[in-house]
């Protein structure tokens, strides 16, 4: 897991992968991808989960973690 801020050229290289349905958003030196629109359908949570957990270990603990609050469950099914 990175735990620097990355440099611009890393920055935008990684910007270049995002697309519309998923842009990769700059804060800080940092990237972030929303995935609530992903979690909150059934095929998108389960290709979230299954891709995550090959990609990132820490982040798969985290987002079954917090699939699990049930005050996170209630916001992705009203949304």
């Amino acid at each position: 897991m990175m735990t620097d801020a990355m440099k611009p050229l890393g920055l935008s290289f990684f910007q270049l992968l995002g697309n519309d349905e998923t842009p990769l958003i700059h804060v800080g030196g940092r990237l972030f991808i929303d995935l609530a629109h992903d979690l909150a359908s059934p095929m998108g949570r389960k290709i979230v989960l299954t891709s995550m957990g090959k990609i990132d270990p820490l982040m798969d603990n985290a987002i079954k973690s917090l699939m699990k609050r049930k005050a996170f469950s209630e916001v992705i099914v009203a949304w």
